[in-house]
């Protein structure tokens, strides 16, 4: 009798210990079986095509996900977003079809991407994988199976608790929450995948809604995907020339540089802001010339979320350089304006320092934009990365996102006039991309036209469940 009490009362305390012993591996096996088991655990490609709608805008989707790397391009309106990442480096093609290498950011945005199409990311070894408390999500209780990659950046699958499907994704990168809603579950090649998704960034009017009408599971490689194109180019001089004449700018407040330009054939100044991911037109100036909006980005700013709109087939002329077709943002810039002490109809972005070899002489307070392929640098310049503070000396040049300057450079002020990327913030108007579009513009970050510092990562880029 006592050792069948004794073993009664073994089993009866070791019944919870063993209930209890891993409960998020039990929501885990719950969620793969759910998907598809085997086929979905052993999946390592994906390759999706389908049409993508902001609630303006709307246009084809394709992603690629193969072994190591990454590809995707979207088009919403005049965003038309390509970029791809094979191991640590990668390519970005900005809005207006300049071709650029990938930051860190984007490389390990791609990387968590490829761990969370599947279930790579949920055996611990990419991140913590923990059980978190059951929620209350639209209306019925969830579980959350939460992946923690770094403090400021995580991934919830919240989980119908009895079966373990799929209701949303969670993420939380740089403070900012993403929640993706999943529905038309149907089966592809033994695995549950959602042909509906809809994305809405916390606090941000925009929801961007996916429609797949392709999936395949693991696609043969296809290497053109992820072959970087060709850089558009954005430029013209006339016949004959091979630069500008010097044109006087005014050097605002010791930071800002303002240059005469020409915007589809309007006459206005401009303002030089080497960290602004885009050129940006104030929207009354906009509307002035007669441009309509044909694309969405949401802007970002102290009095919240809102959206900013995207404008094609602006023409900037700048001496005797011409950059055409270039694709623009709108924002209301009259607050920034007010900021700084003077109107600011244009902000010139990195377009001009990616495209063209600029020279500033700041002696002189003239600018001149030379063509690249033709431009070779005087004896005994040196080059420094763009984002370098340095003073003001009789000749410095920004040569692609570079700048070299005669002997006697010293540290100091930061050329290119990035202070305006700073007055963005301060006014309170700091552009963000939506789920698609690259950066417009952030505050305060320096960029060099290679390899640029950016926020990353984009807290609301999709990744594919």
């Amino acid at each position: 009798m006592k050792s069948l009490l004794a073993a009664a009362a073994a089993l009866a305390l070791a019944l919870p210990v063993a209930a209890a012993a891993d409960p998020a591996g039990d929501a885990v096996a719950r969620y793969v079986a759910w998907r598809g088991g085997p086929a979905f655990q052993n999946a390592t490609g994906l390759h999706v095509r389908g049409v993508i709608d902001n609630g303006r805008f709307n246009g084809p989707l394709e992603r690629r996900i193969e072994p190591g790397r990454f590809a995707e391009r979207l088009v919403l309106g005049s965003a038309d977003i390509r970029r791809a990442v094979v191991g640590d480096e990668g390519w970005t093609v900005t809005l207006s079809g300049q071709v650029e290498d990938a930051g860190e950011g984007v490389a390990q945005e791609a990387a968590r991407r490829r761990l969370t199409a599947f279930d790579d990311a949920l055996g611990g070894r990419h991140g913590e994988l923990t059980l978190e408390p059951d929620e209350t999500f639209d209306g019925r209780s969830v579980q959350v199976l939460r992946v923690t990659f770094t403090p400021d950046s995580r991934y919830d699958l919240l989980l119908e608790p009895t079966t373990g499907a799929l209701v949303a994704d969670r993420t939380l990168e740089e403070g900012v929450v993403t929640v993706t809603r999943f529905s038309d579950w149907r089966p592809v090649e033994g695995v549950r995948m959602p042909f509906r998704q809809v994305q809405q960034t916390e606090g941000e009017p925009i929801v961007i809604t996916t429609v797949l009408t392709h999936v395949d599971i693991d696609p043969k490689a296809d290497p053109r995907a992820f072959a970087r194109p060709a850089s558009r180019r954005i430029y013209s001089f006339p016949a004959g020339r091979a630069h500008t004449d010097p044109l006087a700018f005014e050097l605002f407040a010791g930071t800002r540089i303002n240059i005469p330009a020409t915007v589809n054939g309007v006459a206005t100044d401009v303002m030089l802001d080497s960290g602004a991911e885009a050129t940006v037109l104030d929207r009354s100036f906009a509307e002035s010339l007669g441009l309509k909006p044909s694309g969405l980005v949401a802007a970002v700013g102290t009095g919240g979320r809102d959206v900013a709109e995207l404008v094609s087939g602006v023409d900037i002329r700048l001496g005797d350089v011409e950059l055409k077709g270039l694709t623009v943002a709108l924002m209301d810039l009259k607050a920034i304006g007010a900021t700084i002490g003077r109107p600011l109809p244009v902000v010139l972005g990195k377009e001009v320092l990616n495209a063209l070899t600029v020279q500033l002489d700041f002696e002189r307070k003239t600018i001149t934009f030379h063509d690249p392929a033709r431009y070779r640098a005087p004896a005994g310049a040196s080059a420094r990365a763009r984002h370098e503070r340095v003073g003001p000396a009789r000749h410095s040049r920004l040569h692609r996102g570079r700048q070299a300057g005669a002997d006697g450079l010293r540290p100091g002020q930061r050329v290119a006039a990035a202070g305006l990327s700073q007055s963005l913030e301060a006014g309170g108007t700091a552009l963000r991309p939506s789920d698609v579009p690259e950066p417009v513009g952030r505050g305060g970050r320096p960029a060099t036209a290679h390899g640029r510092q950016r926020p990353q990562p984009d807290p609301r880029r999709r990744r594919d469940p």
